[in-house]
C-alpha cells in the first residue's frame, strides 16, 4: 500500500478522535509587522494566544498545541522549541535541487507539494496537522536510512509561466511503533534558472 494512502487512512481514524485540549501543530510562526498579525509559516493560517506572546516566537520551529476559533483563528496554546524534521530545498527551473526529511531509520516518509493558495488546516490528533488541503501532489515516498535521513532530488516542471509563485511542501513519517507524524511545512518561490 503507498505511504499517501496509509497517511490518509491514519488521518481519518485520528481526525475522530480530536482532543478537547488542542491539536499538535508544527512549523514556524511568521508575522506581519504592518498589520500586527501573525500566521503560520508558508501556509494562510492566522494565529493568535490569549496566553502566550506570539512575538517572541516569530521565527522559530515549534511543536504548538492549537484550538480553531470560530473565526478561524488558530489560538496558540503552548509552544515548545524542536528540530526543523522537513527541508524542501530550492525551486529553480531546470535545477534539481535536494529535499530532505529526518527520522529514525526504517520508518516510511513522504514528501508533498501544492500551492500556497491552496493551504489548509486538517487536524489530525497526536500525530499533528495535514497543511496542504485536499489538493497536493507526492514529490517522493520511500524509507528514512540508516542515519535517520530520506533524501531525493526534485527538478520542478519546466512550465516558465510559474516563475514567481509560491509553492509550500510538508513531510510526513510512518512507523509501526510511533505511528504518523505530520512534520513542519515549508515553502519555496519558484526561481528562474
Amino acid at each position: 500500500m503507498k505511504l499517501h494512502s496509509i497517511l490518509l487512512g491514519a488521518a481519518l481514524v485520528l481526525g475522530s478522535n480530536l482532543s478537547a485540549q488542542g491539536q499538535v501543530l508544527r512549523g514556524k510562526i511568521g508575522d506581519n509587522p504592518t498589520t500586527q498579525t501573525f500566521f503560520l509559516s508558508c501556509t494562510k493560517l492566522p494565529l493568535t494566544s490569549t496566553v502566550l506572546n506570539l512575538n517572541s516566537l516569530v521565527g522559530q520551529q515549534l511543536e504548538m498545541t492549537v484550538t480553531q476559533l470560530p473565526s478561524g483563528s488558530l489560538n496558540v496554546l503552548t509552544a515548545a522549541p524542536i528540530a526543523k524534521v522537513f527541508d524542501m530545498g530550492n525551486l529553480r527551473l531546470g535545477r534539481a535541487d535536494r529535499w530532505q526529511i529526518t527520522g529514525s531509520p526504517g520508518e516510511a516518509a513522504g514528501m508533498f507539494l501544492t500551492a500556497f493558495d491552496l493551504t489548509g488546516y486538517l487536524p489530525l490528533g497526536a500525530a499533528g496537522t495535514w497543511l496542504l488541503g485536499p489538493t497536493w501532489l507526492t514529490i517522493a515516498t520511500g524509507q528514512i536510512n540508516p542515519l535517520g535521513l530520506l533524501e531525493v532530488s526534485f527538478q520542478p516542471p519546466n512550465v516558465p509561466q510559474l516563475v514567481g509563485t509560491t509553492w509550500t511542501a510538508q513531510g510526513a513519517r510512518m512507523s509501526t511503533t510511533k505511528g504518523a507524524y505530520f512534520a513542519n511545512s515549508d515553502c519555496k518561490v519558484l526561481q528562474q534558472n
